[in-house]
Parts: C-alpha cells; structure tokens; sequence
C-alpha cells in the first residue's frame, strides 16, 4: 500500500518514535483491511464511525485501543491524505480509573532473593528504587548513572523527554557489583545483551523481573521506594 509507505517516510522524516510508527502503520492497515473494496481517498467519517463501532462492540476494544486508532487515522488523515480529521474524543469509551498495583514488601522481597544474577537483581532494583520505565531502562547508558548527585539521567523518557531520577544507595551498591561480576562489560549501556553495545533486549528485561515472581513488568512502575533512600558518599565514578 502505497498511502503506508508515505505515512512511514512522514513519521521518519518528523523524526517520530520508533514504536509509533509501528502503531500508526498497524493501526491504518486494520482500517483498510476492514473496507479492501474502498480506496484510502474515498474515506470519511462515516468509515471511521462505523470501524470504531466494530472495534466497540465486536471486539470489544479497550479505551487504549479506540484511542490509538483515532489519533492513526487522524494524523493518516492530515498528513497523508491532506485531509485534516479531527477525532472527536467522546467517541472512545469512558476510561476506567483503576487503582495501581503495588507490590507488597514480602513480593519485593521475594523479587530480590530469587534474582538469578547480580545483573538480574540490578534490574529489579533499578525498577524499585527509581521509578524508572521499560524503555528508559533498556536504553539507559553508564554515562547517565551520576553517583555523585545520587541522581540517573533518563534520556529516552515518554514524549522523548529528559529528566533526572534518585539513585539510591542500595541500588548504587548493586550496580557496582553488577559490573563487577560481569564477564564481558559493558561498553555503553548499563545493560547489554548478546552484543556488545547494544542495549538489552526488553523481553530479557521483562523476564528477568519475572523470573522470581509473576507480574507483568509494567505493573512495577507503580512501584517507587522513599523509605530506603540514603544519601550516598559522594563518588565521582560508580564502577
């Protein structure tokens, strides 16, 4: 489909998110999937409400689903088509609040004594201590750990944003041992996979906060520790 082709040159060109291109193409080609017998420029708002009545009561679409298609389709709309469309926000379904999970102390516990390795455990600490999200973590680099702020840069936060996060003492501790303990360093980011210099795949990641207790990654983001935090001796290097 050409239209797609367009829209990924688009996306690369205003230097968009990786994953949202991926969305955005995902979202468009299910469109077009669901009407194969009308071409792109004959679309209109009468295709959009009848696509997200399928995704509603067919599928049963959650919020996040309904809300990711209108804002593929508006920007296909815009950017590709010359067409601007606006999405009114009253046709996704309300959104439902629901508390967080929060990890128990036992759970954390748990989490930290069946870490299989001291990169396992820096992992979960990590996840523990600062807040820190899936990606912010994958990508994070050795330059970014500023022992002596007691402090992590997080350059690949959510919108591309920059910002600062606690580094605590006890997490500071294992990543030292971390690197230690490791066979082949690591030469840029503080987790590595098979490949020297490239970050650690997210799955490996995933897996290594599961692997002693089974709850999904995301559900730990929720998790930020304020009790344990001490201030660190100032360090000018943290391996």
């Amino acid at each position: 489909m050409a239209d797609l082709l367009q829209l990924e040159k688009i996306m690369v060109a205003g230097n968009y998110a990786a994953k949202s291109l991926v969305v955005y193409a995902r979202e468009v080609r299910f469109f077009a999937e669901y009407f194969p017998d009308v071409p792109p420029n004959d679309w209109n708002e009468n295709h959009v409400l009848d696509y997200m009545v399928y995704l509603k009561k067919t599928l049963r679409a959650s919020y996040s689903k309904h809300k990711m298609f209108a804002q593929s389709i508006a920007f296909f709309f815009s950017h590709v088509l010359k067409r601007p469309f606006d999405t009114p926000c009253k046709l996704y379904p309300r959104r439902e609040f629901k508390l967080p999970c929060v990890l128990s102390q036992e759970e954390i516990k748990q989490l930290l004594e069946h870490s299989g390795s001291w990169k396992q455990r820096a992992i979960v600490e990590l996840f523990y201590s600062s807040g820190i999200r899936l990606e912010e973590l994958q990508y994070l680099k050795m330059t970014d750990i500023e022992a002596s702020q007691n402090r992590i840069r997080v350059n690949h936060g959510k919108a591309k944003k920059q910002r600062f996060t606690i580094l605590s003492k006890t997490c500071l501790q294992t990543l030292r041992k971390y690197f230690q303990q490791e066979e082949i360093k690591p030469k840029v980011y503080v987790f590595e996979g098979q490949t020297v210099g490239k970050p650690m795949n997210t799955k490996s990641i995933q897996h290594s906060v599961t692997i002693g207790l089974n709850v999904s990654t995301s559900k730990k983001m929720y998790i930020f520790i304020t009790k344990i935090i001490e201030m660190q001796e100032n360090e000018n290097r943290w391996f």
